[in-house]
């Protein structure tokens, strides 16, 4: 067994504290598993209902595993800073620093090619204020019930953190209360990773379930995305791109996704400056005082993000203020500038584009009382005389007619208008085609793009051989 003193105790409380909340040091340990060129991260929590203390959480990698030197190094605190600028886990400090602010022990158990398996435990005795390190490892009872084929992989990396902390951690108190923070962390690593899982060079899986990812750029034929814009702060490339979303502010998620990331979604800023290191998100929502607060409030601000990407560099991190945890980022002065002038761009060519009065628009209909629109949508008329005769004194009538006004197709707006769909002007076809040369697309993977993302929106998502017609008459494979 070996054991790191602090002999100041300031360091001790720093190194077990440090500034993670839960879901900034799952994060820190999916950068891990990045680096380990991992595909799949998995992670799960088990609420021990007869003796809460012995709950535990897991994450779990197929990445290239340590063997063991590589594992006492990992455990070792103050490893030497990475030399490969291009890494996520930059610090050699995600492991520990993760793990020991969330828990008061944790094991890891490792397993790399031609090598034997390996495993560690770090204990915090916080009255010597010590962290004790020893082989001497087990894995809990109850990790079976949640985790049944661990050791189905050749290599791979698994971590259980025991002991857990409370206040704004876990809380043991109760099933629930334990699971409250589930989905907020779900969300989190949906939306830090989500060019990876867009990509497929990575999934995440919390238990069994493989997790969608949260797409702030919000791709769809009203996106609006202005050209990239390339700085330089002393030769490394800074790109900036403003995006200005769709009104309707439509995820497209599946109703399980939709489930998960609802109370995110609503509880953050989802406007303003997004910093993605290496394509992983570091620090999202907000202006960093580059607006006025009166502009902040405008329901066009709200509509704007600006998505900041550069490669990592010691120069740039320390430009940018990236810290070990990658929890906080500063803007750079260089670059301040440049990012309000893209936005009041945005923002006038918006209010160019935002007609002072809405268009009236035209429901084609032979029962033009029957429905309504509202908000752009259309509605079934519920004082309809016909109707309320129908529903009156009758619940299933009323909820199977609310049911049916509530999977009424959605529309979009890009170039079709509501009088369009009454099917006499042009079929969907030629609108669609209309639609795609709309956007003047430079080359074949950019139609592509188009095409398929135009077809899982509707009204062209309810055809089925749309999207070939679409590429066939494009010439796209």
């Amino acid at each position: 067994m070996r054991k790191i003193k602090f002999n100041d105790k300031g360091y001790f409380l720093f190194v077990s504290s440090m500034g993670h909340s839960v879901e900034t040091a799952i994060a820190d340990l999916v950068d891990n598993s990045i680096q380990a060129k991992a595909s799949k991260f998995q992670f799960g929590f088990f609420y021990d209902d007869v003796n809460p203390k012995k709950s535990f959480a897991y994450f779990y990698d197929d990445g290239t595993g340590m063997n063991e030197k590589e594992l006492e190094n990992a455990m070792d605190l103050g490893s030497l800073q990475r030399k490969d600028k291009q890494l996520h886990s930059k610090f050699g400090l995600g492991l520990k620093i993760a793990s020991l602010s969330n828990c008061k022990q944790f094991q890891v158990f490792s397993k790399k090619k031609k090598s034997k398996a390996c495993s560690s435990k770090a204990i915090v005795n916080e009255d010597e204020e010590t962290i004790y390190i020893t082989e001497e490892t087990n894995i809990p009872e109850k990790f079976k019930n949640v985790f049944h084929n661990f050791n189905q992989d050749k290599n791979g990396t698994l971590i259980i953190w025991e002991n857990l902390k409370k206040n704004n951690r876990f809380n043991t108190d109760s099933h629930s209360n334990f699971f409250s923070k589930v989905t907020n962390i779900q969300s989190h690593l949906m939306l830090t990773f989500y060019r990876q899982i867009k990509n497929k060079s990575l999934s995440i899986f919390y238990g069994d379930k493989k997790l969608g990812f949260i797409d702030p750029e919000m791709p769809h034929p009203n996106t609006l995305r202005k050209p990239t814009t390339k700085l330089k702060i002393n030769k490394h490339i800074i790109e900036i791109t403003p995006i200005c979303i769709p009104t309707e502010n439509k995820y497209n998620f599946s109703r399980e996704d939709e489930r998960i990331t609802n109370n995110f979604l609503i509880n953050n800023k989802m406007d303003g400056l997004y910093f993605f290191r290496n394509d992983r998100l570091i620090d999202f929502g907000g202006w960093w005082q580059i607006i006025t607060d009166s502009m902040k409030s405008n329901s066009l601000t709200r509509r704007i993000r600006i998505i900041i990407s550069f490669k990592g560099d010691k120069e740039l991190d320390k430009k940018f203020g990236i810290e070990p945890t990658k929890s906080e980022i500063e803007l750079p002065d260089e670059i301040k500038q440049t990012v309000y002038n893209l936005f009041d761009d945005l923002m006038k060519k918006i209010k160019a584009k935002t007609p002072n009065k809405k268009r009236k628009a035209v429901l084609n209909t032979k029962l033009p009382d029957l429905w309504k629109i509202n908000n752009g949508k259309v509605k079934l008329n519920f004082e309809n005389k016909d109707v309320k005769k129908a529903i009156q004194n009758n619940k299933d009538i009323r909820k199977l007619l609310e049911n049916i006004q509530t999977s009424i197709p959605e529309i979009i707006t890009y170039s079709i208008d509501l009088d369009d769909l009454s099917g006499d002007k042009k079929s969907t076809m030629h609108r669609a085609i209309e639609i795609i040369e709309n956007k003047n697309p430079e080359n074949k993977a950019d139609l592509k793009y188009h095409i398929q993302l135009l077809c899982t929106h509707s009204p062209f998502k309810f055809e089925n051989d749309i999207i070939n017609k679409l590429m066939r008459h494009f010439n796209v494979n």
